[in-house]
């Protein structure tokens, strides 16, 4: 757990450079603009959901030495759970394959955050409810209302 809590974050973002590089040309640039706008949505979300809402570390509460070295600040949202799933969530929009297996690889470096007591179980919510809302935006604003249909299409079998 601790290996997934501290490295997995640099496996999600491998299979978003591979998810990014199947793609054609075209896809590419759509790709890329979908992530930044979501990346930059989701942290500016995170950083009011910060403000708003104050979630002390589990390492804190409990008084224990966390598996993984970490400050002992506001643990709301998790910005590992943020990025990992806003990434899985735009890659399977242009890959299935991949983004399904970011998505397994999201919820693993969620629970393991939570495993090595930095992280709570609603920070891990916080942070890919976070993520998710920022690319339903960022949808809704790069390719207008016909959006739904596009993201539910992402979710369904070939």
């Amino acid at each position: 757990m601790i290996f997934f809590a501290k490295y997995f974050i640099y496996l999600a973002a491998v299979l978003g450079l591979v998810g990014f590089f199947g793609v054609g040309k075209k896809e590419k640039v759509k790709m890329a603009v979908d992530f930044v706008l979501t990346a930059v949505l989701a942290f500016l979300f995170s950083w009011i959901g910060g403000k708003l809402y104050y979630d002390p570390r589990p390492f804190v509460v409990h008084h224990i030495t966390p598996l993984v070295a970490h400050a002992a600040d506001n643990g709301f949202p998790s910005d590992h759970a943020t990025l990992s799933f806003l990434t899985a969530l735009v890659v399977l929009h242009y890959n299935k394959t991949i983004g399904w297996i970011m998505i397994a690889v999201s919820l693993l470096i969620g629970i393991s955050r939570v495993y090595v007591s930095v992280h709570s179980p609603i920070d891990i919510i916080g942070g890919m409810a976070i993520g998710g809302l920022a690319y339903l935006i960022t949808l809704y604003f790069s390719r207008g209302p016909r959006f739904y249909r596009s993201f539910l299409k992402a979710f369904q079998a070939d």
